[in-house]
């Protein structure tokens, strides 16, 4: 058999710790845009969204509507609303109460989870 050996190459700076202001160029070359995870700035458009009276107005419509009580397993504690289309994907409907769902804290978490695996599937393909 035919060993084949390998030989390692060190980076000049490992082993060396960088200065802030270096931290600081580094952190500032990879933000908005510049990020291998940049989206369009959708982050921004979302935060505006959820501090809009209209989104509080739309959250407690869809809890009054469904009793303050999730809709998965029946729980009243640390209950809200819920996108069941993602204000990504599906904007337009982002203030209309067929859209919501009251859910609690762990069933939003499995929900959301259950977003993003969908979203990633659709990019992926």
């Amino acid at each position: 058999m035919n060993k084949t050996k390998i030989e390692l190459t060190f980076s000049p700076m490992e082993g060396n710790k960088a200065s802030a202001e270096t931290k600081l160029k580094m952190s500032l070359a990879r933000q908005g845009s510049k990020n291998a995870n940049w989206k369009g700035g959708l982050t921004e458009l979302v935060k505006g969204i959820r501090r809009s009276p209209e989104f509080y107005q739309w959250r407690k419509a869809v809890l009054e509507r469904d009793n303050h009580t999730c809709q998965d397993c029946g729980r009243t504690e640390k209950v809200d609303a819920h996108h069941i289309r993602s204000i990504i994907d599906y904007p337009e409907g982002v203030f209309e109460i067929d859209n919501g769902l009251a859910v609690c804290e762990n069933c939003h978490k499995r929900h959301t989870s259950w977003q993003r695996l969908k979203r990633k599937r659709k990019v992926k393909h």
